[in-house]
This record gives C-alpha cells, structure tokens and sequence, in this order.
C-alpha cells in the first residue's frame, strides 16, 4: 500500500510516505532553507508528491493532524473532536483538491501521533508519554497505555513546562526562534542557584501532583537571591525535574517499556535523570513535532493491518541531496589529522538526520582537546550565545572511560558527567555534564573519522554540533554547506569525497 503522512501546520511542517515497506521524509526546513518552516497550506502536498513522483490517484490512505487548518469551506467532522475522547476518526476535507484522492482520510489526535511515532526505535510498549508544549485543545502531556489514553492534562491543569521556559527566556531578553527559546535555557539553567526556599513554596503541587505547572504561580512566587531571573530558571527547572518524575513513577513501573515523546523530550537533563530511573524508556531524535508526520504514517499501517516498516539507515531518512560519493580511506585520514590539529570541519555525508540534533552526517566537527573550542565555535562559526554547549560524539564502546555513562546514547538524548573536566574543558559544561552521542560500526563513515582521529590523538571522540548558524536550519543541499563554509571560520570542508580547504 502506499501510504501519506500529514503534518501541515505553522511550524516544523514534514510529510512521510512509505511504498509498504520503505518510508520517505522530508521536513520543509531543509527543503527550503527556513528554519522551523511551516504552511497550513494542503497544496505542499502536492509538492512532496511531484517530488516523489507520485499521482493522488495511486496512494492508498492518508493520515492528518487534527490541529491543522482545515481549508476554507469544509465542513466540520460530525464526531466534532469538542465532545468526545476519540484518538482519530475517518475525515475527508471538502475541498476540491481532495477530489484527486480515491482513499480514505483520517484525523489523528497530535499528542497520539507523538506517541506513535516511536515506531523507528520500538514497536511494542507497555507505555507511551508525550510531553509537549501544545497539543490538540491545548494538551500539554498526555499517558497512553496499550493505546488507551490514561491521563490528559492541558494548559489549564498542568500547563507546559516548555512554554514556561520560553516565558522566562522572554523575561531574561533571550533572542531567538520561539521554538528554540526552551533549548537554550537547558543550557543556560545551569548558570543559576537553586533556591530551595523558592521549591518549598510549591509542596502542595509536588505531593498532590494535579498541575503539573502552574505558570501563574511560578511567576507570582518571588525568589529574593541575587540574579533572581537566572535563579527562578534554575529553581522552575528543579522544580519540574522533581514534579515529572514523579509523575512517572505514578504512571510507569521501573521495568516497563516506555516511549517519551514531544518537545519537552528534547531536554536532556530531565531525560537522563529518567533514564537512570526508567532504564527502558525509548525518545527518538525526532520527539518535537519532527515527528508526527511518521506516527500518522504508522497509524495507517496499523489500521491497514500492514507489515512492519524497515527501519533501515534510520535515522539518516530526510529526503534531502546526498553527495554523490563517499569520503574514501585516504581522505578520512587526513581530515582525521586536520581535525587532530585544531581545524574546524565541516562534514556533509548521505542524508541528513531526523530530528534538530546532527548525528554524523549533517555535522561541525573539532577536536575536543582545545580549550576554547566552545568559545570559538560559538563565535567564529555558529554565531549564538555564549553560555550554549557543544555535544561529543564518542565510540560506543568506550564511553564509559570518558563519561559517567553506561549504554547507548545514539541520538545525543541523554547528558553525562565528564570524568576528566580539566582535559576536556570545550565540552564541559559549567555544571560538569556533556550530551554525548554515542557512535558504533553501523554509522560506518562516522565511526571510521573517530577511530583515525583515535590513532592520533588516543581520543576517541569528537565535538560534534549540527551544520548550520544560528537561526537556520541544518545543511540540506550541498551548496548551502559551501555557504556556510566561505561565511564562517570553518577550515575545511568535506561533502562525499569532496574537500575544500581555506
């Protein structure tokens, strides 16, 4: 069956579609060099159609956010989503486009195509988290079991620690993308004190767990210490790390499969404190709204009835321009030397990442040894603010010698603490942590830059920070690196087998 899945809304657009066994995507940022692009505009999916060479009249089943625009015109589905707890229903748009389309439509829930989303990592869970910072009529974290909705909390109840975050960005004069604001606090928290005086004044909510944010409190509650703006961020962070896995506890048992979900899964430092907790719980890279296009690609799979999707090269599936060579032997070598001499690299290889975390493919690379690699970075070529901290790329296999870690981070998810903080100041942060990624052989091409920059340096890890300047988004044609790379301090740039020196 040929299958379309549907996230056309005003930020972070992508469309999914799979054949019935191998699944194409592609996310409009990347397409058109926008950041966080979006259109509720139904006619992109004429676009991502043409681009596949596909008619409306050949696909099978297409699936839909119900917080999409409906066209001027439609009526409203009679099973109105006001009244009821439904997850999906069956809703074609009366619009004349949709005349094309000999299948059968389908509404599905947002924070319900979160939850399905997961699908690329787990199939099968006892139970399915998303915390968001808006979902359908504001849901805000919604628990689902068995595909049972358990628990709903909305603005009104438990409004969205995300959104909070970026109030508090706003307060402090924190510029950016408002998708980006509640990023750059997880960095900046860990420059403030905690004022436990603060937390206690929110016992009731952390015993009775009911609001999960109240955000009117929060901003009603005065902490007296000095830098009371970058004080109150660390202490409503505390506070939310404290509430939240609380309420995992109450919804999830220790040796369950979990899956997280939503933008609020993008926080590393809430993640890694679950998952020493949870030590099955599943966030793919792809958690903000990235990734509801491929849970209502696997909501039709399911309805259907159809086998499994592959979930092979995941998850280096954005339907992006690869190169059209692979960096021979020679060639890694000797960016392994460059980069062993403090060069900046850039690194464009096969198609990009799911997801806003570059993962190898989509990549700026240094060596962590040099002591002001973030400040360089951060100024010479990502333009951002100078609290934000880089990422490590490090072999699998001996992350435990570098970090406090055990296991797998592939998808740079989880921070860790750094053993030798005075080697490796570049990535540590001020709080001793790092995000790290771990890299192993299936990520062939990356793996191989690793294990030659080991050979020279006995290091077996890269800094690692996505191919892009603030305020764009990743690198997804070939040209678009070259221009990063002539309007930056990059030294070398390498696309395929292709290199370019300054």
């Amino acid at each position: 069956m040929k299958l379309i899945g549907l996230n056309l809304r005003n930020h972070d657009a992508n469309i999914s579609y799979s054949d019935g066994k191998k699944v194409k995507y592609l996310k409009f940022e990347r397409e058109f060099s926008q950041k966080h692009f979006g259109t509720t505009n139904y006619y992109f999916l004429d676009y991502a159609l043409n681009k596949w060479n596909l008619l409306p009249s050949e696909i099978d089943g297409v699936a839909y956010l119900l917080d999409m625009n409906i066209p001027q015109g439609s009526s409203i589905s009679p099973n109105s989503w006001y009244d009821t707890d439904m997850l999906y229903e069956e809703f074609k748009p009366n619009d004349w486009y949709f005349n094309k389309f000999n299948c059968p439509f389908f509404r599905v829930d947002h924070h319900y195509a979160h939850s399905l989303s997961v699908w690329p990592l787990v199939n099968n869970t006892d139970v399915d988290l998303v915390n968001d910072a808006l979902g359908d009529m504001e849901d805000t974290y919604t628990v689902f079991r068995k595909n049972e909705r358990v628990l709903r909390k909305d603005r009104e109840d438990g409004s969205s620690f995300g959104v909070l975050l970026n109030y508090i960005a706003e307060d402090m004069n924190v510029k950016g993308m408002w998708q980006d604001l509640a990023g750059k606090m997880m960095g900046l928290k860990s420059y403030g004190k905690i004022d436990f005086n603060y937390i206690n004044q929110f016992e009731n909510e952390l015993k009775e767990l009911d609001r999960l944010f109240n955000q009117r409190r929060y901003y009603r509650t005065k902490t007296p210490m000095e830098k009371s703006e970058i004080n109150r961020l660390a202490s409503c962070h505390y506070k939310a790390e404290l509430i939240l896995i609380e309420h995992f506890k109450k919804y999830v048992k220790q040796d369950e499969v979990i899956s997280y979900s939503g933008g609020v899964a993008q926080n590393c430092v809430l993640n890694s404190k679950l998952r020493k907790i949870f030590p099955n719980l599943h966030i793919p890279p792809h958690s903000p709204d990235d990734g509801l296009s491929l849970g209502c690609i696997e909501f039709l799979r399911r309805h259907f009835n159809q086998p499994e999707f592959s979930k092979e090269n995941f998850p280096f599936w954005q339907d992006d321009t690869a190169p059209l060579t692979y960096p021979q032997d020679d060639t890694i070598k000797d960016i392994a030397k460059m980069l062993a001499n403090g060069s900046i690299v850039g690194w464009y290889q096969g198609h990009g990442e799911l997801g806003p975390r570059a993962l190898g493919n989509r990549s700026i690379l240094m060596n962590p040894l040099v002591d002001n690699a973030r400040q360089i970075l951060n100024d010479r070529v990502k333009k951002r603010e100078w609290f934000r901290p880089f990422g490590a790329s490090i072999l699998e296999n001996e992350v435990s010698n570098y970090f406090d870690f055990e296991g797998k981070s592939e998808y740079m998810l989880f921070t860790a603490e750094v053993k030798d903080k005075e080697k490796f100041k570049s990535i540590t942060h001020i709080d001793g942590s790092c995000r790290i990624q771990t890299v192993n052989s299936t990520h062939d091409i990356f793996y191989k830059l690793i294990n030659e920059f080991k050979k020279l340096t006995g290091i077996p890890m890269l800094i690692n920070t996505s191919l892009n300047i603030n305020g764009k988004p990743i690198a997804g044609k070939p040209i678009e690196a070259l221009e990063l790379f002539n309007n930056t301090d990059m030294n070398c740039l390498v696309v395929g087998n292709e290199v370019y020196k300054k």
